[in-house]
């Protein structure tokens, strides 16, 4: 007996003669990301402020892509689109927002005990009230924009960990794409250097957005959802300010940054993260490999 497919689930290969952008990654790489930083001038432009970003995302990743680059899988229908690039994919709710909150809970734990290493090695006493006090006390951001303002960091994943990763997989190993991907979003951030900030604070930020990119790509594999990856890329920038301030305050700038890169957002959080959501979704949730 013969099956009547959903025509919206094919890929379609692409017409003979015809260019077709998922077969040149790179080429769709740099051309999203010049289209994106356009979209990004236009926002600007219409004075549409913190939503400036939002703005970009919508216009390349839910209507150029899916429109007219038909990437990363060819052209499907739309809600195919979604799904392939894992913003769909929400189930099981419950076990993946319980993934969240303890895969921030990991990054938070790893910026504290940054701060308090830092407060230690001065030679100062580290009481629980003072820790309690100074270290997790959330209250900074939350009285702040900042939960607001780091909303945007969530939709990087959009691009990054949604349709490049997906794109990349198509012509590379998993982890060639995680590292493709990773890298290029520790490379995005060298935009930051038009912004005034300084050089080694600029490639401090390339490396530690690089390292974690590889956690954030783990993390949408393994769980088969974009969403993870979302919310705990808002969550971990939503309250880096209250977690290490006192770092970013006494620190001299070296110093600082390598407390970055070790415990805030590097080294030490994309180790322990991997093997969390490693065990996480091997004990709890339908495990997805990751292949060499």
């Amino acid at each position: 007996m013969l099956s009547v497919s959903d025509p919206s689930t094919l890929q379609k290969s692409p017409e003979k003669g015809k260019y077709s952008f998922q077969e040149h990654p790179w080429v769709t790489l740099f051309s999203l990301t010049f289209l994106f930083l356009i979209m990004l001038s236009v926002g600007s432009n219409l004075g549409l402020g913190r939503l400036t970003f939002v703005f970009a995302t919508f216009v390349v990743y839910f209507v150029l892509v899916p429109f007219f680059f038909h990437v990363p899988k060819g052209k499907t229908g739309y809600m195919q689109y979604l799904r392939d690039i894992r913003i769909a994919n929400v189930r099981p709710m419950g076990r993946l927002l319980l993934l969240v909150i303890t895969s921030w809970g990991i990054l938070a734990l790893c910026q504290g005990l940054g701060t308090i290493i830092y407060r230690a090695s001065l030679g100062y006493s580290v009481s629980f009230n003072w820790i309690r006090l100074n270290v997790f006390n959330l209250s900074p951001d939350l009285q702040s924009n900042s939960v607001l303002a780091s909303l945007p960091s969530g939709l990087e994943e959009v691009g990054w960990r949604g349709l490049f990763l997906v794109l990349f997989m198509q012509h590379y190993s998993e982890k060639k794409s995680i590292a493709i991907t990773a890298i290029g979003f520790g490379l995005i951030h060298l935009l930051n250097l038009d912004m005034g900030r300084e050089a080694v604070w600029v490639w401090a930020q390339v490396a530690w957005a690089a390292c974690l990119g590889i956690f954030y790509a783990y993390l949408t594999l393994k769980t088969d959802s974009l969403w993870p990856a979302m919310l705990v890329h808002w969550l971990g920038n939503s309250f880096a300010y209250s977690l290490t301030w006192y770092v970013q305050v006494n620190a001299p700038l070296e110093t600082w940054l390598v407390y970055n890169f070790v415990f805030s957002f590097g080294l030490l959080p994309t180790a322990l993260l991997i093997l969390w959501v490693r065990y996480f979704t091997g004990r709890w949730m339908r495990e997805k490999k990751v292949s060499d």
